[in-house]
């Protein structure tokens, strides 16, 4: 069992770096491009082991999260049957040898691995048991509609298989989340908007100044500037939305009690769950209409040392495509909820691995 590292591909660019925890945030978060698919999955069928959950979360592409509470070891098998990650309670790790353990690095499926699988070769790439990556076998290829997929794992002497599907999102309608604006500007803060059941926000902010957040209820949340990214361990949002592990709120929170900020990274940058940007989860027979509107409207307080700032947004509704829809709700990625939705974009966002 080595403790090195495998490096990203060179197309991996930041956004995909952090969200897997593999590199540091030194370029800006990649976006979809041309030939891109509009795209989301779910997961049909998972095993029935406790202690072990599968997940799809909605990124740039499809992302497949295994979390492991148990004492036994899981691995994930590629499309050939080989190994490429097997992740425990307390870290995971990554079969360097593997080519598809490069593609699962890169939401285009490509990577720069090795061109030829040879014996495991395995890396600790996680400190705990919960591993993310880009799945080639859950994305859709351009001019496909809809894939079924699957996944194996194994776990002792058993195989156990992930099932899920992936469709064009015109198939649906869909929400999107997007910003409006920050006021005022700001040189040198980035801010992006990442799409999902409830929406996260992106914040680098490599600036001489120190940028504030406000919690849920108001209370100081996040601290952003030259020394990293501090949290108040007193903030009950916090423990829902910004922390490396989302959890339950201890009885020690106490969104009116003085902050007691830690710092939590070196960097300038950090991810969190933002609910002022999430609707109700829509009750049977849910209907936004045929045409697209905006059907929320959302603010991030904050400040920029002792002055506000703002960060708004919007989050807007899609019709289905004339023709195309099966119906005027949200399609079925919708009941993945808050924590599918954020874990992989909060959790390890910022860590720089040396």
């Amino acid at each position: 069992m080595g403790g090195g590292e495998i490096r990203p591909a060179a197309a991996l660019t930041g956004a995909v770096a952090a969200l897997l925890s593999l590199v540091g945030p030194g370029a800006p978060p990649a976006s979809a491009h041309g030939n891109e698919v509009p795209q989301r999955a779910a997961i049909t069928q998972a095993p029935d082991l406790p202690g072990l959950e599968v997940e799809v979360l909605q990124s740039i592409a499809p992302v497949i999260q295994l979390t492991n509470t148990t004492q036994r070891v899981v691995t994930v098998l590629d499309d050939t049957g080989a190994p490429f990650v097997r992740v425990a309670r307390d870290r995971a790790e990554m079969n360097r040898a593997s080519p598809f353990a490069h593609r699962s690095l890169d939401p285009l499926g490509r990577g720069s691995g090795p061109r030829g699988a040879g014996p495991p070769e395995w890396v600790v790439v996680g400190g705990s048991g919960v591993w993310r990556w880009f799945d080639p076998r859950a994305r859709l290829d351009p001019g496909e509609r809809s894939r079924g997929w699957s996944i194996v794992l194994e776990v002792d002497d058993r195989r156990l298989k992930v099932e899920g599907r992936t469709e064009e999102v015109g198939l649906h309608g869909h929400l999107t989340a997007s910003l409006s604006g920050v006021t005022p500007a700001v040189p040198d803060l980035e801010v992006r908007v990442l799409d999902g059941p409830v929406p996260a926000l992106f914040v680098r902010y490599p600036g001489s100044s120190t940028l504030g957040f406000a919690g849920l209820s108001g209370e100081p949340f996040l601290r952003i500037g030259p020394d990293g990214v501090w949290a108040n361990k007193r903030s009950p949002t916090w423990y829902m939305s910004g922390a490396q592990v989302i959890q339950d709120v201890p009885p020690e929170a106490d969104p009116y009690a003085d902050p007691a900020f830690e710092r939590v990274s070196p960097q300038p940058v950090w991810t969190w769950l933002e609910y002022r940007a999430r609707l109700p989860e829509p009750d049977a027979g849910y209907d936004l209409g045929d045409r697209p509107r905006v059907v929320l409207r959302w603010s991030t307080p904050g400040s920029v040392d002792d002055a506000p700032l703002a960060i708004a947004g919007e989050v807007r509704w899609e019709p289905p495509a004339p023709g195309e829809g099966r119906g005027r709700g949200p399609g079925p990625w919708w009941p993945l909820g808050a924590a599918a939705a954020g874990a992989a974009l909060v959790v390890l966002l910022v860590r720089r691995r040396g």
